[in-house]
């Protein structure tokens, strides 16, 4: 923190390296892992908000709110602090991790005064895409999103980012072609990548290749892991893997089938992909109750 007005370029604030999860962020990151969480700076806390999205936890996602909102009492006239709190604000809604009223408002305001700050900061644009993603203001959405790439191009985390975002709502096309340009920009790539293209290939009844896709991914916990594992193996006819995980799933969120369809809508998954994949739900076991058929 301590910086002027009109702040220069942090050296991880602002970048455009590949992406935010390269060789040197890790060995910064591994530095600071032992420090206690109220003595972080705003630069180490985003070297943490950088790791949190590999494993997302609510622990974490207390710390580096936290941390953020330090920042921001200490500097507001600095974005860090604010980059920080739009994307942990946003995952008070979409994740339901420390949830306090108004998430998203405030981490849209949080976006915005980005923007205020630096107009040309692809963070804000970054922020703002994802926050109009789960406001379901998709218009919006769009035009955030082709300018947060246009202003940093290169970085696979963001084109990573939309490239899901664009396939769980159903633009294929340019969603793909996003993630295999950051698959070429960076090898290192965020696994998270792959739920996405584990999505286009089970539209595509691709089903082998959905698994191949989705066991990449090594966030054990995360429940949305096995709500994919169950569907595909599902569908695959492997009833002793889509019983396994839907004990798995079961564990982590009972009675998820009640809840599916909301919790897809959260992420602006059609109908029919919700349908979709609700047919696998039910081949592999798990209690999934039909819903009213839809009307116009």
């Amino acid at each position: 923190c301590g910086q002027p007005k009109t702040p220069a370029k942090h050296p991880v604030y602002g970048r455009s390296l590949a992406s935010d999860s390269g060789i040197i962020t890790r060995t910064e990151l591994k530095d600071i892992r032992g420090k206690p969480p109220a003595t972080l700076e705003a630069y180490e806390c985003e070297l943490r908000l950088n790791a949190y999205y590999d494993a997302p936890n609510p622990d974490e996602h207390a710390m580096l709110r936290d941390c953020a909102e330090r920042a921001i009492e200490s500097d507001p006239e600095h974005p860090l602090g604010w980059v920080i709190a739009a994307w942990i604000y946003m995952d008070e809604e979409r994740f339901g991790f420390n949830t306090n009223p108004g998430a998203m408002d405030r981490a849209l305001l949080a976006a915005e005064q980005i923007v205020k700050l630096d107009a040309n900061d692809y963070n804000g644009q970054w922020a703002l895409g994802d926050i109009y993603f789960h406001r379901h203001e998709m218009d919006k959405f769009f035009t955030a999103a082709e300018r947060a790439i246009e202003r940093n191009p290169n970085n696979a985390t963001i084109l990573s980012d939309f490239g899901n975002s664009m396939i769980f709502a159903g633009h294929y096309e340019r969603g793909v072609a996003l993630l295999r340009k950051a698959m070429a920009l960076d090898p290192n790539y965020p696994q998270w990548l792959n739920y996405g293209r584990s999505v286009y290939y089970y539209e595509k009844g691709d089903y082998q290749k959905a698994l191949d896709t989705i066991l990449k991914i090594t966030q054990s916990d995360w429940y949305w892991l096995y709500v994919n594992y169950a569907a595909i193996y599902g569908q695959l006819g492997r009833q002793e893997e889509a019983r396994d995980a839907v004990d798995k799933l079961n564990d982590l969120y009972p009675d998820f089938g009640e809840s599916h369809y909301d919790e897809a809508k959260i992420w602006n998954l059609p109908d029919e992909i919700i349908e979709h994949y609700a047919e696998g739900l039910r081949k592999a076991g798990l209690y999934y109750p039909d819903r009213p058929p839809l009307t116009d």
